[in-house]
């Protein structure tokens, strides 16, 4: 197996200072424990995750994922599974000598660019929820959302509410955190706080429109390396990102009565199970109007303690719906979220027979 220059390798008890520089150079971080050997994976949110806190380490926000063997990567799809399944962005891939190699994102969008599947329109997989802010609040601001949010990418805004550029945690290491050669965190915060988002968003924005069809999306994220793109027409309408893309495309070419896909936290096979079975009453319930390949994708983010905030979307042959709530209790939060699903639904089964109902009146004469 070749050496793979896209990956730094780090023990466990790495800070994240030490690795300011693989992150700001796009490196995927695969962890090691004390004897050198496989661990797991630094996920590129690790800084949102850290609260920015450079002295933390690594160790504690690794996502342990199984490697691959070389064999495994010949099926796209289980490997995309595996990927959507386990929230990340990179799987490892070990060899039979046990060298370690990555398959990413990228790796996978290049492998299914051609599917007939991306002739699907964005708007049938974009979430509408997007984390905004404006061009001339400070850094430090953008940096309180992401903490607050749970999310590493926010779109930017002018004084007319114009999406105007993107600003990511990637962008807060390249242009903030590399000020100092050794920054200490005292002095990262005196500088943040005389910088405006404007001077380090990533501009132009790429942009697409609800029409547009997946495989423009996938173009512009393989061209610019990038992982999501704020969906405009006129008005910032949401986000399609890699992670949706893939989802559909497992809805779309496996054969089952549901497909669950849950992004964020971790939830143990008690919570998932609990989750099913209340996913599955919603679609048994209205087959008729959600039609095939019925997917549910679930984000999930842990704000505080006990205080979680879930956004949805539910996606079938007929339909694509989205519902979001927040507040303390993970289960009824999500109870919300299907309940505002199942409420949309029995709005839709009423107003088409209401319709069909008029247009018999219609024909009778009556």
């Amino acid at each position: 197996m070749e050496s793979d220059d896209r990956i730094v390798f780090a023990k466990k008890d790495t800070k994240i200072r030490e690795i300011l520089g693989a992150i700001k150079e796009n490196k995927h971080i695969i962890v090691l424990d004390e004897e050198g050997k496989y661990y797991g994976i630094l996920p590129r949110d690790v800084l949102v995750k850290v609260a920015f806190n450079l002295d933390a380490k690594i160790g504690n926000y690794v996502i342990r994922v199984r490697p691959l063997s070389e064999s495994d990567t010949s099926d796209i799809l289980k490997v995309i599974e595996k990927m959507v399944a386990a929230n990340v962005r990179v799987l490892p891939i070990e060899s039979a000598s046990g060298e370690i190699a990555i398959i990413d994102i990228y790796d996978v969008l290049e492998k299914i660019k051609d599917s007939e599947f991306l002739n699907e329109k964005v708007e049938k997989y974009m979430h509408e929820e997007v984390v905004t802010i404006y061009e001339r609040e400070p850094v430090t601001k953008a940096i309180a959302i992401m903490k607050r949010k749970g999310v590493s990418r926010l779109v930017v805004l002018d004084e007319s509410d114009r999406p105007v550029g993107m600003v990511t945690a990637g962008d807060i290491v390249r242009n903030i955190l590399f000020e100092k050669e050794r920054p200490k965190v005292g002095e990262i915060a005196e500088i943040r706080f005389s910088v405006e988002v404007r001077s380090i968003m990533s501009t132009p924005l790429l942009t697409v429109k609800p029409k547009s069809k997946l495989k423009d999306v996938v173009r512009l994220l393989l061209e610019n390396k990038i992982f999501a793109i704020p969906v405009v027409n006129s008005k910032l309408k949401g986000m399609i990102s890699a992670k949706e893309i893939l989802a559909g495309y497992i809805a779309y070419h496996k054969k089952m009565e549901f497909n669950l896909v849950i992004h964020g936290i971790p939830l143990d096979e008690y919570d998932i199970e609990w989750i099913k079975k209340r996913v599955e009453k919603l679609v048994q319930r209205f087959t008729d109007l959600i039609g095939e390949r019925p997917t549910l994708i679930m984000h999930i983010k842990k704000i505080r303690s006990r205080y979680f905030v879930v956004r949805a979307r539910l996606i079938g042959s007929k339909i694509s719906l989205y519902a979001s709530s927040e507040g303390y209790g993970l289960y009824s939060v999500i109870s919300n979220v299907l309940r505002v699903l199942r409420e949309d639904l029995v709005k839709i089964k009423y107003e088409r027979e209401k319709k069909y109902l008029l247009t018999r009146l219609l024909k009778e004469g009556l």
